[in-house]
């Protein structure tokens, strides 16, 4: 599948690989994850609040259900 970092609610998107990263330096960063899987259809994770002065490192997972 593919990954998108989401700003302002949809305003701005960039691709990031699945398992990289994204530099920046604000203090707090919003933003909401998307992914589109290879067959077809998208989900987005809920508005994410970063505090960046609170931890440097953020990691998020989508969980997906339990067989």
């Amino acid at each position: 599948g593919r990954y998108w970092l989401v700003f302002d609610r949809g305003v701005e998107a960039f691709p990031v690989p699945r398992d990289g990263g994204y530099q920046t330096s604000p203090g707090v960063l919003s933003l909401m994850l998307r992914y589109q899987s290879p067959e077809g259809w998208t989900t987005y994770s809920p508005q994410l609040t970063i505090d960046f002065q609170a931890s440097p490192r953020y990691r998020w997972e989508r969980r997906g259900p339990v067989p």
